[in-house]
């Protein structure tokens, strides 16, 4: 199979290996949902199952993780990992969050790109890293660590004087394993992510989708999954809202542990790391994962002026058209 990039980059640090990509042998058919983080993926898995189950290509029932692995996290251990994408049923439909210069895309393979704008997407990640628990950090610190390790959500919210300056390093410093990277700390840069895949969206093979047309048009949105991998004839017309209904944020939190990884094992609900006016304890780690699925949340914590910067280095970065793209989900011609 034809490749048609060259990777550039590797990727080694608290989550990522991304040179097990180097052991990957592409499939016809094999799909690969990729995003920086915290935008979409899991939802977009789903959307992904649910469209090959209808058209008979899946099953719907199985665990994310079992058949819709992150194939660049370090975790499992590598040789596990490669047995268990040789070991999958075709078509795979796998996860990624790098950056297209350190991934290989192949002609063969196709790629669902999904996009967020960037304040929504940190402050998601922020309740996502504020519940994590013991269990998480000892997996993202352990043997086998490049670089630094992950920094303790209590700690750093302390040390950086809360949501805003937490926000604030996000949108001014890389993480120190990507030093190419100019914000993102310290997880890795969305705004790389989207500079790196951008030139690739007019391809056949690359699909863009962005969080809130997903949230405005559900439907439209799997359907126009569903042409894009070649399955939308093999599903009866009727289907469709169904299908749609399965997928919504409510549907994918009442089974919350099916979707998230580890079975929401590395998310520990609790009422004194709760956001304001909640009651973490009510909610399963995978309910603390798979969240509210809601954009805007962080006016009133994030300034305007912090987020008017950010997307001044998304223009500088990507250009105009790009940054358009991921603030409002509107593709230019």
């Amino acid at each position: 199979m034809k490749r048609v990039n060259e990777v550039t980059r590797v990727y080694k640090s608290h989550h990522f290996d991304s040179t097990i990509w180097d052991e990957f042998v592409p499939s016809e058919g094999d799909v690969v949902i990729t995003t920086s983080y915290k935008a979409g993926t899991t939802w977009t898995q789903r959307c992904v199952q649910v469209i090959l189950a209808a058209a008979g290509k899946a099953s719907e029932e199985d665990s994310l993780d079992e058949v819709s692995p992150w194939v660049d996290l370090r975790f499992p251990a590598r040789a596990q990992k490669v047995e268990m994408l040789r070991s999958l049923t075709t078509p795979r439909y796998l996860k990624s969050h790098l950056p297209a210069d350190g991934i290989p895309v192949y002609d063969g393979v196709k790629y669902i790109l999904v996009c967020r704008d960037g304040p929504d997407v940190f402050f998601s990640w922020l309740n996502h890293w504020r519940h994590f628990n013991d269990a998480a950090y000892d997996m993202l610190n352990s043997e086998g660590l490049e670089g630094p390790p992950y920094p303790r959500f209590d700690v750093t919210f302390e040390e950086l004087g809360g949501e805003r300056g937490l926000f604030e390093r996000w949108i001014t410093r890389g993480w120190d394993q990507q030093p190419w990277e100019v914000d993102g700390w310290p997880c890795w840069s969305a705004t790389h992510h989207l500079r790196t895949w951008w030139p690739l969206r007019h391809r056949d093979n690359v699909l863009f989708l962005h969080f809130n047309n997903l949230k405005a048009d559900l439907e439209g949105s799997m359907r126009k999954v569903a042409r894009f991998l070649g399955v939308s004839d093999a599903i009866p017309e009727d289907a469709w809202p169904g299908l749609a209904a399965k997928c919504t944020f409510d549907a994918m939190k009442r089974d919350a542990e099916k979707y998230a990884p580890a079975q929401g094992a590395l998310w520990e609900p609790s009422a004194a790391q709760a956001p304001l006016g909640q009651s973490g304890a009510s909610r399963t780690g995978g309910q603390i994962f798979i969240n509210k699925g809601e954009n805007g949340r962080w006016r009133g914590v994030f300034t305007q002026e912090q987020v008017e910067r950010h997307h001044a280095t998304v223009r500088e970065q990507c250009g105009a058209d790009a940054q358009r793209w991921l603030e409002t989900g509107e593709m230019p011609p």
